[in-house]
């Protein structure tokens, strides 16, 4: 399960794990790995090899909705085979949930996505 940030092309499945800053994207994603490091908040993307019961994946975590990133989220696009949507359910606020509903469609008209499945984490 190693760092596949090479910018090469993905040699498992991609997945995709998006939401808005600060929600858990990031220690979701180490969690599938089983590795318990202290987690940094994400500056651009991390993509790791990860292994699910017998399948293995390499999980893109684009980094949050309101870093620099989130531009570059349609680029990635492309070839994913999966998204998993992160919201924090502890934020309440109306800004929040009407930018994450402005987001989850944005996903879901995004052609390149058109095959691939969503799944909308409830953190």
């Amino acid at each position: 399960m190693g760092n596949n940030a090479s910018g090469g092309e993905n040699k498992y499945p991609k997945l995709l794990l998006l939401g808005m800053n600060g929600v858990g994207q990031t220690t979701i994603l180490y969690r599938l790995m089983n590795n318990q490091e202290k987690v940094t908040p994400t500056i651009q993307f991390n993509a790791e090899d990860v292994k699910i019961g017998r399948k293995r994946f390499t999980v893109w975590d684009l980094g949050g909705h309101y870093s620099p990133t989130q531009g570059m989220w349609s680029h990635h696009f492309p070839d994913t085979k999966g998204v998993i949507y992160v919201i924090d359910t502890s934020d309440h606020e109306d800004y929040s949930m009407e930018e994450n509903r402005k987001q989850v469609w944005r996903i879901l008209e995004d052609e390149n996505l058109k095959d691939s499945p969503l799944l909308i984490f409830l953190n």
